[in-house]
C-alpha cells in the first residue's frame, strides 16, 4: 500500500523554519518499508520523548507544493512498536467519576471488561461534528454529539482510568480500497490489549452506521486505513529543544519561528491499494539521492 501526503503551501509556509512529518509506526496491521520525500529538502530525524516514535524535521523552501509517499507492507505481531506506551497528560486523564459515567454496576472488572467499557462509552455519544466542549476528557450527563476525536478522547481516558491497556491511533481512512481514493480528513481509533487478545475499536464508524453496539475490527465499514502515530500529547525532541506537545499527529506540521506547530493543509491519497499477501519493494537509500529517507526495517 502506498499513501501520499500532498502539502499545499499557505501564508505560514513562507515563514516556516521547518516541517515536521510523522513516521508511521509499525503495528500488527502495517509495516513501513519505504518513504520518499522531496529532493531539495534536507531533514533530521527527531524522536518522541515517551515512546519509540520518530518524525522527520525538514528544512528549506516550503513555498512550493510538496509530496511525501509512504510505502506499507502487511504488519506482523513481532514488528509492532510500543503502541501501548502510556501518555499521561491532559488529553488522557479523565476528570470526573468513572463508575458513575459508565454505569456498569461493577461489570468492568470482569475479564472481558474492555468490551463493556467500549459499549458504555458508545452509549454516551451520537455521531456528529467536532464538539469543542469535549476537547479534554471529562464525564458528562446524558448523551453528547461528537466526532471520532471526541469519542476516542473519552474512550481512551475511561480505559486508562479503569487500569486497562489502550492505544489511541491517528491516521487516514480510505472508504474504498482503490487507487486515487482520497481520505476525508484525519481519522482516529482505539486499540485495547489484554493477556488474551488485542482488539481495534472504531466506535465513531459503528455509531455512524447505526449499529446497536460497537464491534471490534480495524475497518467495520470496509475500506482501508493507515496509522501515522499513536498516543496523545506527543512531544518530539531535537538536538537542542523540545517541541510543543501535539494533540494527535496525522498531518505534517509547520514549525514557526515562535515555536508553534500548526497543521499544514494536507490531502492524503491512496496511490496503491492494499493487497493481501502482496510483496512490497523495499526502497533503499542511495548515497546520491537526497530525496529518499528510509527507516530501518
Amino acid at each position: 500500500m502506498i499513501v501520499t501526503l500532498r502539502i499545499d503551501p499557505d501564508e505560514r509556509a513562507a515563514a516556516a523554519i521547518g516541517l515536521l512529518v510523522p513516521e508511521p509506526p509499525n503495528t500488527v496491521h502495517q509495516t513501513l518499508v519505504g518513504f520518499c520525500a522531496p529532493c531539495p529538502l534536507p531533514y533530521q530525524i527527531v524522536r518522541e520523548s515517551q515512546s519509540s516514535q520518530r518524525a522527520y524535521l525538514f528544512e528549506g523552501d516550503f513555498r512550493a507544493n510538496h509530496e511525501f509517499s509512504f510505502h506499507f507492507a502487511a504488519g506482523t505481531e513481532a514488528g509492532k512498536t510500543d503502541e501501548f506506551a502510556d501518555f499521561d497528560n491532559a488529553y488522557t486523564r479523565l476528570v470526573g467519576d468513572l463508575s458513575e459515567f459508565l454505569d456498569l454496576d461493577g461489570r468492568a472488572g470482569a475479564a472481558d471488561g474492555d468490551e463493556e467499557i467500549v459499549e458504555a462509552v458508545a452509549r454516551r455519544f451520537s455521531y456528529g461534528g467536532q464538539n469543542p466542549d469535549l476537547a479534554r476528557p471529562a464525564t458528562f450527563c446524558g448523551i453528547r454529539s461528537g466526532n471520532c476525536v471526541d469519542i476516542n478522547t473519552a474512550l481512551l481516558a475511561c480505559l486508562r482510568a479503569a487500569g486497562r491497556r489502550a492505544a489511541y491511533f491517528a491516521g487516514f481512512y480510505f472508504g474504498q480500497n482503490r487507487t486515487g481514493c482520497r481520505a476525508d480528513g484525519m481519522h482516529c481509533w482505539i486499540a485495547t490489549g489484554t493477556a488474551a487478545r488485542r482488539s481495534d475499536w472504531d466506535v465513531a464508524h459503528c455509531l455512524k452506521a447505526g449499529l446497536a453496539r460497537p464491534v471490534p475490527g480495524l475497518n467495520p465499514l470496509g475500506g482501508v486505513r493507515a496509522a501515522f502515530s499513536h498516543g496523545r500529547g506527543l512531544v518530539f525532541e531535537t538536538g537542542t529543544a523540545r517541541l510543543p506537545a501535539i494533540s494527535h499527529f496525522t498531518r505534517p506540521r509547520w514549525l514557526l519561528p515562535d515555536g508553534s506547530l500548526p497543521e499544514a493543509i494536507t490531502s492524503a491519497l491512496l496511490e496503491q491499494p492494499m493487497h493481501a499477501g502482496a510483496d512490497t519493494v523495499r526502497w533503499k537509500h542511495h548515497p546520491g539521492a537526497a530525496n529518499q529517507a528510509t527507516r530501518s526495517a
